[in-house]
């Protein structure tokens, strides 16, 4: 008895379709070393070694601190895991600091660019 020749799968379905026909899903995340382990490991000793935000400790108020922010931004300074360029800051706090940040992030790219073209 003969059998025919397996055909070829002509339509993926679950994940693999998902990823080929999503635009920019492989695109890539400045935030991806936030969603480390070693990250999570880390701001969490920071946060317990340093437990009030810094900024508000700087104006005379004691609020706690829930993220662990970088003092310069890392696309900037490049090391994202060095802890001298760490801070503890309020929720409130780190959003105004990093509407600062972009700004900064911004110019440091726009200038990097200048330089390249010269």
């Amino acid at each position: 008895m003969a059998t025919k020749p397996a055909k070829k799968a002509t339509r993926m379905y679950g994940i693999k379709q998902c990823k080929k026909q999503t635009p920019g899903y492989n695109r890539v995340r400045s935030s991806d070393e936030y969603h480390t382990s070693r990250w999570t490991r880390l701001s969490r000793i920071f946060r317990a070694e340093h437990p009030l935000c810094e900024i508000c400790k700087s104006k005379g108020l004691i609020r706690p601190a829930e993220v662990v922010d970088h003092i310069i931004p890392y696309p900037v300074c490049g090391d994202f895991f060095d802890s001298s360029n760490w801070q503890s800051l309020c929720s409130k706090c780190n959003v105004e600091k990093g509407n600062r940040d972009k700004k900064i992030i911004q110019e440091f790219k726009r200038n990097r660019t200048v330089s390249k073209n010269i």
